[in-house]
Protein backbone atom coordinates (compact mmCIF):
# COMPACT_ATOMS: atom_id res chain seq x y z
CA UNK A 1 0.00 0.00 0.00
CA UNK A 2 1.58 3.32 -1.05
CA UNK A 3 0.18 5.60 1.50
CA UNK A 4 -0.06 3.76 4.47
CA UNK A 5 1.82 4.54 7.32
CA UNK A 6 2.53 0.83 8.04
CA UNK A 7 6.12 0.50 9.46
CA UNK A 8 8.77 -0.94 7.61
CA UNK A 9 9.22 -4.85 7.77
CA UNK A 10 12.68 -5.68 9.62
CA UNK A 11 15.30 -7.01 7.49
CA UNK A 12 14.34 -4.31 4.16
CA UNK A 13 16.15 -1.93 3.21
CA UNK A 14 14.23 0.90 3.26
CA UNK A 15 15.19 2.68 -0.43
CA UNK A 16 14.71 6.19 -0.67
CA UNK A 17 15.79 8.15 -3.60
CA UNK A 18 18.20 10.87 -3.22
CA UNK A 19 17.66 14.46 -4.91
CA UNK A 20 20.39 13.64 -7.30
CA UNK A 21 18.51 10.46 -8.70
CA UNK A 22 15.48 12.31 -9.78
CA UNK A 23 15.07 12.24 -13.38
CA UNK A 24 16.83 15.73 -15.04
CA UNK A 25 13.47 18.18 -15.64
CA UNK A 26 13.55 19.46 -19.75
CA UNK A 27 11.56 22.00 -21.28
CA UNK A 28 9.04 20.40 -23.40
CA UNK A 29 8.61 22.37 -26.91
CA UNK A 30 4.73 23.98 -26.71
CA UNK A 31 2.43 22.22 -28.94
CA UNK A 32 1.88 23.46 -32.24
CA UNK A 33 -1.76 24.71 -32.31
CA UNK A 34 -3.67 24.08 -35.56
CA UNK A 35 -3.69 27.34 -37.95
CA UNK A 36 -6.80 29.15 -37.67
CA UNK A 37 -6.41 30.72 -41.00
CA UNK A 38 -7.72 28.11 -43.33
CA UNK A 39 -10.47 27.47 -40.74
CA UNK A 40 -11.92 31.14 -40.94
CA UNK A 41 -11.71 31.09 -45.12
CA UNK A 42 -14.31 28.44 -44.58
CA UNK A 43 -16.13 29.77 -42.47
CA UNK A 44 -16.65 32.80 -44.34
CA UNK A 45 -16.80 31.60 -47.73
CA UNK A 46 -19.78 29.42 -46.69
CA UNK A 47 -21.19 32.45 -44.97
CA UNK A 48 -21.01 34.79 -48.24
CA UNK A 49 -21.63 31.81 -50.55
CA UNK A 50 -25.31 31.75 -48.22
CA UNK A 51 -25.68 34.73 -48.25
CA UNK A 52 -25.21 35.05 -52.21
CA UNK A 53 -27.65 32.48 -52.53
CA UNK A 54 -30.27 34.07 -50.34
CA UNK A 55 -30.19 37.16 -52.51
CA UNK A 56 -30.67 35.17 -55.79
CA UNK A 57 -33.60 32.84 -54.46
CA UNK A 58 -35.24 36.16 -52.89
CA UNK A 59 -34.89 38.20 -57.01
CA UNK A 60 -36.15 34.70 -58.76
CA UNK A 61 -39.28 34.54 -56.12
CA UNK A 62 -39.64 38.60 -56.50
CA UNK A 63 -39.34 38.55 -60.38
CA UNK A 64 -42.34 35.59 -59.86
CA UNK A 65 -43.94 37.67 -57.98
CA UNK A 66 -43.67 39.73 -60.66
CA UNK A 67 -45.02 37.51 -63.10
CA UNK A 68 -47.49 36.54 -61.24
CA UNK A 69 -49.36 39.96 -60.63
CA UNK A 70 -49.13 40.63 -64.92
CA UNK A 71 -50.92 37.50 -65.56
CA UNK A 72 -53.29 37.90 -62.42
CA UNK A 73 -54.20 41.22 -64.77
CA UNK A 74 -54.25 40.07 -68.11
CA UNK A 75 -56.83 37.50 -66.52
CA UNK A 76 -58.41 40.46 -65.25
CA UNK A 77 -58.76 41.85 -68.79
CA UNK A 78 -59.78 38.99 -70.76
CA UNK A 79 -62.24 37.97 -67.98
CA UNK A 80 -63.70 41.38 -68.53
CA UNK A 81 -63.91 40.97 -71.88
CA UNK A 82 -65.44 37.83 -71.91
CA UNK A 83 -68.54 39.17 -69.84
CA UNK A 84 -68.57 42.01 -72.31
CA UNK A 85 -68.85 39.82 -75.01
CA UNK A 86 -71.75 37.62 -73.62
CA UNK A 87 -73.73 40.50 -72.51
CA UNK A 88 -73.54 41.70 -76.15
CA UNK A 89 -74.72 38.27 -76.92
CA UNK A 90 -77.65 38.12 -74.60
CA UNK A 91 -78.54 42.07 -75.77
CA UNK A 92 -78.37 40.45 -79.42
CA UNK A 93 -80.40 37.28 -78.21
CA UNK A 94 -82.81 38.62 -76.50
CA UNK A 95 -86.75 38.08 -78.01
CA UNK A 96 -87.23 41.90 -79.00
CA UNK A 97 -83.85 42.17 -80.60
CA UNK A 98 -83.85 39.48 -82.40
CA UNK A 99 -87.82 40.21 -83.23
CA UNK A 100 -86.28 44.22 -84.34
CA UNK A 101 -83.71 42.53 -86.66
CA UNK A 102 -85.88 40.25 -88.57
CA UNK A 103 -88.51 43.01 -89.01
CA UNK A 104 -85.27 45.00 -90.28
CA UNK A 105 -85.02 42.29 -92.59
CA UNK A 106 -88.07 42.05 -93.93
CA UNK A 107 -89.30 38.52 -91.45
CA UNK A 108 -92.69 38.28 -90.22
CA UNK A 109 -93.80 36.35 -87.65
CA UNK A 110 -95.84 33.00 -88.26
CA UNK A 111 -99.75 33.06 -87.54
CA UNK A 112 -99.29 29.65 -86.61
CA UNK A 113 -96.17 27.87 -85.37
CA UNK A 114 -95.75 24.22 -86.64
CA UNK A 115 -93.00 21.66 -84.98
CA UNK A 116 -91.02 19.21 -86.24
CA UNK A 117 -90.22 15.84 -83.67
CA UNK A 118 -87.36 13.90 -83.49
CA UNK A 119 -88.95 10.66 -85.83
CA UNK A 120 -89.89 13.54 -88.35
CA UNK A 121 -93.60 14.03 -87.72
CA UNK A 122 -94.74 17.47 -88.78
CA UNK A 123 -97.36 19.36 -85.76
CA UNK A 124 -99.71 21.47 -86.59
CA UNK A 125 -100.35 23.29 -90.41
CA UNK A 126 -98.22 25.67 -92.36
CA UNK A 127 -100.16 29.15 -93.41
CA UNK A 128 -98.71 31.40 -95.49
CA UNK A 129 -97.24 34.38 -93.25
CA UNK A 130 -98.53 38.11 -94.05
CA UNK A 131 -97.11 41.39 -93.63
CA UNK A 132 -98.89 42.83 -91.11
CA UNK A 133 -100.59 46.70 -92.54
CA UNK A 134 -97.95 49.62 -91.33
CA UNK A 135 -99.71 51.93 -89.38
CA UNK A 136 -100.68 55.72 -90.57
CA UNK A 137 -97.91 57.98 -90.90
CA UNK A 138 -98.81 61.11 -88.95
CA UNK A 139 -100.11 64.02 -90.63
CA UNK A 140 -97.04 66.68 -92.08
CA UNK A 141 -96.30 69.54 -90.04
CA UNK A 142 -97.79 72.78 -90.78
CA UNK A 143 -94.37 74.94 -91.09
CA UNK A 144 -93.18 77.00 -88.53
CA UNK A 145 -93.25 81.16 -88.54
CA UNK A 146 -89.81 81.17 -88.94
CA UNK A 147 -89.86 78.80 -91.85
CA UNK A 148 -92.69 80.75 -93.75
CA UNK A 149 -90.73 83.69 -93.23
CA UNK A 150 -87.65 82.46 -95.41
CA UNK A 151 -89.90 80.31 -97.93
CA UNK A 152 -93.02 81.71 -97.62
CA UNK A 153 -95.37 80.07 -100.72
CA UNK A 154 -97.06 84.37 -101.03
CA UNK A 155 -93.11 85.53 -101.45
CA UNK A 156 -92.93 83.21 -104.27
CA UNK A 157 -96.05 83.86 -106.26
CA UNK A 158 -97.36 79.94 -105.72
CA UNK A 159 -100.46 79.87 -103.45
CA UNK A 160 -101.03 76.32 -103.45
CA UNK A 161 -99.62 74.70 -100.07
CA UNK A 162 -97.45 71.81 -100.56
CA UNK A 163 -99.93 69.40 -98.56
CA UNK A 164 -102.75 71.68 -100.32
CA UNK A 165 -105.65 68.75 -102.26
CA UNK A 166 -104.02 65.36 -100.04
CA UNK A 167 -106.35 64.58 -97.31
CA UNK A 168 -103.78 62.94 -94.78
CA UNK A 169 -104.85 59.23 -96.01
CA UNK A 170 -103.86 60.36 -99.86
CA UNK A 171 -100.58 62.08 -98.41
CA UNK A 172 -98.64 59.10 -98.30
CA UNK A 173 -95.78 58.97 -100.07
CA UNK A 174 -94.94 55.09 -102.16
CA UNK A 175 -92.79 53.93 -99.25
CA UNK A 176 -95.34 55.28 -96.55
CA UNK A 177 -96.49 51.83 -95.66
CA UNK A 178 -93.13 50.45 -95.56
CA UNK A 179 -91.33 50.55 -92.06
CA UNK A 180 -87.89 52.75 -92.62
CA UNK A 181 -85.92 49.56 -92.14
CA UNK A 182 -87.62 47.97 -94.97
CA UNK A 183 -86.93 51.14 -97.22
CA UNK A 184 -83.31 50.38 -96.91
CA UNK A 185 -83.42 46.64 -97.64
CA UNK A 186 -85.48 44.91 -99.77
CA UNK A 187 -87.66 42.54 -99.53
CA UNK A 188 -86.48 38.82 -99.57
CA UNK A 189 -88.13 36.60 -102.19
CA UNK A 190 -89.57 33.30 -100.71
CA UNK A 191 -90.62 30.26 -102.84
CA UNK A 192 -92.97 28.21 -101.07
CA UNK A 193 -92.82 24.48 -102.18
Amino acid sequence: RVGSAAPARPGTPTTRRSPQQRPPLRVVPPRRAPARAPFVLLVSAILGGGLVLVLLINTWLAQGSFTVKRLQEQQTTVRNQAQAVAQQIAAKSAPNALAVRAAELGMVPAPTPVFKTKDGAVLGVASKAVRPASPPQPPAATPSASASVTASPSATGDTKSPAAGKSPAAGKSPAAGKSPAAKASPTPQRSHG
